[in-house]
């Protein structure tokens, strides 16, 4: 399944911009270029990128 940026960074509680800025500078996973303005992410990668998150960037000051 995929998911386009406008619902991931709904997900996320970010803007859309900083879901771009994110992945380009390799905080979150790399999407899939679909077409020539399409982009998208594999949920599952997302998914699993949260669920590192979860287990090991608790607290402040936490390296991902």
């Amino acid at each position: 399944m995929f998911i386009n940026k406008k619902s991931l960074a709904r997900k996320l509680n970010i803007s859309p911009s900083t879901v771009y800025r994110w992945s380009r500078n390799g905080h979150l996973p790399k999407p899939i270029s679909v077409g020539p303005n399409k982009t998208l992410w594999i949920e599952e990668e997302i998914m699993n990128w949260i669920n590192h998150l979860k287990n090991h960037s608790r607290g402040f000051g936490s390296q991902v």
